[in-house]
């Protein structure tokens, strides 16, 4: 709880935009770590892990609520959420294809390499957008409300075991 009332502060003061862009420097910080770590060292993994850590506080919570936001389908948010879902599953099952093609005609470090120039190209555009309100204006909900609805807790314990299920 105290990450997600920490990153609720600082997308309140930055802007969800500018959270996903930090996100997404931690990703590149990933990649160089991953590139660079060698066997038994441990401090660059633990940094690794860290940098991994870092990206999934700032990159997650703060693209599903600017994806809300810039919805235009504020009637029927769910289908748009779906379509992102799919559009997900999709880049899921190409990546590897993809990135098993590069290993075939290179090597591992040039898939590191080029992972992380297309996560740093991917900032660029978030920095350029203009004209979005992309910092929460509502106060942040509390838990019992949040969890009011047994339909909604029921949802939310569901996506958030499928999302341990899909991480493990």
């Amino acid at each position: 709880a105290g990450e997600s009332e920490m990153l609720g502060a600082h997308l309140r003061r930055i802007g969800a935009m500018r959270t996903i862009a930090i996100g997404l420097v931690f990703q590149v910080v990933f990649f160089v770590l991953l590139y660079a770590l060698t066997p038994h060292h441990w401090p660059m993994l633990i940094a690794l892990a860290l940098a991994a850590a870092l990206f999934d506080v700032c990159y997650w919570i703060a693209h599903l609520y600017f994806f809300i936001r810039i919805s235009p389908n504020d009637e029927n948010i769910s289908r748009d959420a779906s379509m992102l879902d799919i559009s997900r599953h999709i880049g899921g099952l190409c990546a590897p294809a993809l990135g098993a093609g590069i290993l075939l005609l290179t090597n591992a470090h040039t898939l590191i390499a080029l992972s992380a120039i297309i996560v740093a190209l991917s900032i660029v555009p978030l920095l350029t957008i203009r004209g979005i309100v992309d910092t929460p204006t509502a106060p942040p909900m509390p838990f019992r409300t949040f969890f009011a609805h047994w339909g909604d807790a029921r949802d939310y314990v569901a996506r958030a075991l499928l999302g341990m299920h899909a991480s493990a």
